[in-house]
């Protein structure tokens, strides 16, 4: 009877762990984050990339608050703060309990921005300075079709700004962690290592087989994966629409 409990109990994992793998994966192949920064619409260098990587890093360290910057090539149809709410509520930027988070969202497509503000920086970042990050660092280089220092500019005066009020300045060359995907491969290979052993162990493939067609809305499909904390960020999410947008 022992067995017959272990076996079920067996069973539960490994298709608890086959979701938060392909919950995991599917987030990180949907937006390609490269720690802080999701280029999908590959309009950064890897030099700008690194830049922004760099002070976001060291703003993470300093403060605990995290900014994610994201471009896409489309918005699907959606609005630009539905989306952006949706990344920020997904990806979780910023400290779990804190919410001191913030998206950067651009879809130079759609010609439209979005400035996400989490709850615990809306005392730091107003809606009004938020438009005024847009409308002075932003969009002047966005209307000259010079998107990486835009972003650039614009990311890094939301940084620094919110460093200011923590009373620290920001470094822009010190070292970065590895990529997500890098710093996800370790952890999640050995707890696939625990699956194969428990699949091979009380012979469950059969029975896990009708679970492979799993699956869940990506970006294209109008949804986002839940992929709960994720590559740099520390587990915040919470968003209530604060932030400023903008098109030009």
């Amino acid at each position: 009877m022992f067995k017959a409990f272990l076996k079920k109990f067996a069973l539960f994992f490994v298709f608890v762990i086959f979701s938060s793998l392909h919950s995991v994966c599917y987030a990180d192949s949907s937006y390609d984050f490269n720690i802080f920064v999701a280029d999908n619409a590959d309009i950064l260098s890897p030099k700008t990339e690194q830049y922004i990587n760099g002070f976001l890093w060291d703003l993470q360290k300093k403060t605990g608050t995290d900014i994610a910057v994201v471009t896409v090539k489309s918005l699907d149809g959606r609005s630009i703060e539905e989306t952006a709410l949706e990344i920020g509520r997904n990806f979780k930027p910023g400290e779990k309990g804190k919410d001191n988070g913030a998206v950067i969202l651009v879809s130079p497509n759609d010609r439209k921005l979005r400035i996400e503000i989490g709850y615990g920086l809306e005392g730091i970042i107003t809606d009004g300075h938020a438009g005024r990050i847009r409308d002075e660092q932003m969009i002047p280089y966005f209307q000259k079709g010079d998107y990486e220092n835009g972003i650039r500019l614009g990311s890094y005066t939301l940084a620094n700004d919110i460093a200011k009020a923590h009373g620290i300045s920001l470094s822009t060359g010190g070292p970065v962690p590895q990529s997500a995907q890098n710093n996800l491969s370790d952890e999640w290979f050995f707890i696939l290592f625990i699956v194969i052993f428990l699949c091979i162990r009380f012979n469950l493939f059969p029975v896990f087989l009708p679970f492979g067609g799993y699956s869940s809305g990506g970006f294209g499909s109008g949804g986002f994966s839940s992929g709960g904390s994720f590559g740099g960020f520390g587990g915040g999410g919470g968003f209530g629409g604060g932030g400023a947008s903008g098109s030009w």
